[in-house]
């Protein structure tokens, strides 16, 4: 979702979503949080959110310029026993599957300057 921070329209059509994403999905207020880390830890922050069988990524890029990287995924801690992961983006409706490989799964992402995504694990 394209925000522009000097509209408080935007904002407010974004806060709304948030807000229902985390009424829909009891992981992002309670669950466990889980790091994901990156080729580029000091610019993008991953997380996944876990409670019960709801589970949340998070990705926030902090810095102003773009960023290009491989995540690495827990996957044995997090999916134990699962050949592949499918995620859904919620603003644009994207997905992406990782590969369980020896209890990791890795995959590449590209976010734009502050840029975000929060994908609902499948």
């Amino acid at each position: 979702m394209e925000v522009d921070w000097q509209r408080p329209r935007d904002i407010g059509q974004l806060i709304q979503r948030l807000t229902r994403l985390r009424r829909e999905h009891k992981a992002i207020s309670r669950g466990e949080m889980i790091r994901v880390h990156s080729e580029a830890d000091q610019q993008l922050y991953g997380f996944f959110r876990s409670a019960g069988r709801d589970r949340v990524f998070v990705l926030l890029n902090l810095s102003e310029s773009p960023v290009s990287t491989k995540l690495t995924i827990p996957m044995g801690r997090l999916f134990p026993r699962r050949a592949k992961l499918e995620m859904e983006e919620v603003f644009t409706g994207d997905f992406i599957e990782v590969e369980n490989v020896e209890e990791k799964g890795e995959t590449e992402v590209e976010l734009e300057g502050y840029g975000y995504r929060v994908y609902i694990v499948r």
